[in-house]
């Protein structure tokens, strides 16, 4: 018994050390096995039916944990101009997961020890991005969202695309509310709850692939506001990837392999679904954007054709729907195809956009925030 017991204590500890509820399940099972050396045989048979569940529980989340793909390369935040470990990424109620305030070393290595980049992130207060010259707060406000090709995953601040479409107009106070990882579902939750002014331009970039996170299929996805389509509008129905609102019991839920797995069998459909829902949320934020007296500019970036086969849409079958919708949308992809993007246009060894191709985005949308200049001036002569 005291050999199973310090077993346990040992898993234990590991399991608090590294927040792992994972961890804590082979705690819990060698547990069991320890008091079962001191019931009598009534209480044993429980205590030893709930070590079988635990140790079968455990063995499934190992298996499950194997089957799982390692990533080519990682991504390590550090402490700038040095090689400390920082802390980046912190929850958020409403949204799911922020970057911390601070000032960030982002690097990325692929597995031979090559460098991807390495540059920094500046966050401020409110967890998102700030342009190191924002403009003045009484211009005109512009607002992009989406998730890391807007945030400008591997690039320095001053490389992104709504600091590139800073330069072209510093008249205008310019913000960067987008987060690597996000899909359509938190750019709708920050405009709701965020972008309120009349008057103001919300330019948001997306790419087919944003109809996964919306729907809640991948995994980093988890704890992110979850919508629904109820009647003609959107509907906030809890957490993704999750049968939980609470955050604690949804963080949880997202770090067990088995949980997870049962969650894509319950919720199958998704895939389905997902593309009606992308079409769903970028129609709301339309209708938001008319009922404050907004201006909306979808910038969008085709994906492979062989991802859009495997969605059952192609890249023009969605321009074209969400064009019937009256949005205005700008082609942002910098090429005829996804495939034939000039590698100037892209990060070796990432694929996220480069600051070449931030500044070729910033000046294909101009005219499009020309429109809206003669829309919004339109609309307060009435």
């Amino acid at each position: 018994m005291k050999i199973l017991l310090l077993v346990a204590l040992a898993i234990a500890s590991a399991a608090i050390y590294q927040k792992s509820l994972v961890l804590g399940l082979p705690a819990l099972a060698f547990l069991g096995a320890a008091m079962t050396t001191k019931l009598t045989r009534s209480p044993q048979s429980l205590a030893m039916l709930a070590t079988s569940v635990l140790v079968c529980w455990t063995a499934l989340e190992a298996a499950f944990a194997l089957m799982e793909t390692p990533p080519s390369a990682d991504v390590v935040f550090l402490q700038p101009d040095s090689e400390r470990p920082a802390t980046y990424w912190r929850a958020s109620d409403t949204l799911g997961t922020l970057p911390s305030k601070g000032v960030h070393r982002a690097r990325k290595a692929d597995i031979t020890g090559e460098v991807i980049y390495d540059v920094i992130y500046t966050i401020d207060a409110d967890g998102f991005r700030q342009p190191p010259k924002p403009g003045p707060e009484d211009g005109e406000h512009v607002y992009f969202l989406g998730g890391s090709a807007t945030f400008g995953e591997g690039l320095n601040d001053d490389q992104t695309l709504p600091w590139e479409f800073s330069r072209l107009y510093p008249e205008r106070w310019v913000r960067n509310m987008a987060v690597s990882g996000w899909g359509l579902h938190q750019a709708y939750t920050v405009w709701q709850n965020q972008i309120t002014e009349p008057g103001a331009t919300v330019i948001v970039q997306t790419a087919p692939w944003h109809a996964d996170r919306a729907a809640c299929i991948p995994k980093y996805s988890g704890l992110s506001p979850r919508y629904e389509m109820v009647g003609d509008g959107l509907e906030r129905t809890g957490r993704c990837r999750s049968w939980f609102d609470n955050q604690a019991l949804s963080r949880a839920m997202l770090e067990s392999h088995l949980l997870q797995r049962l969650y894509d069998v319950g919720n199958n459909g998704h895939a389905g679904r997902k593309i009606d829902l992308y079409f769903a949320t970028l129609q709301e934020m339309g209708e938001l954007a008319s009922e404050r007296g907004q201006c909306f500019i979808v910038a969008f970036n085709k994906a492979r054709e062989d991802y859009m086969a495997d969605a059952g849409y192609s890249n023009q079958d969605i321009v074209e729907r969400l064009s019937a919708l009256g949005l205005d949308i700008v082609d942002t992809t910098l090429a005829e195809r996804k495939e034939d993007l000039d590698p100037v246009y892209f990060i070796r060894g990432d694929g996220h956009p480069t600051g070449a191709a931030n500044e070729a985005k910033a000046a294909l949308l101009s005219p499009a925030s020309e429109r809206c200049d003669q829309k919004l001036l339109a609309q307060n002569n009435r």
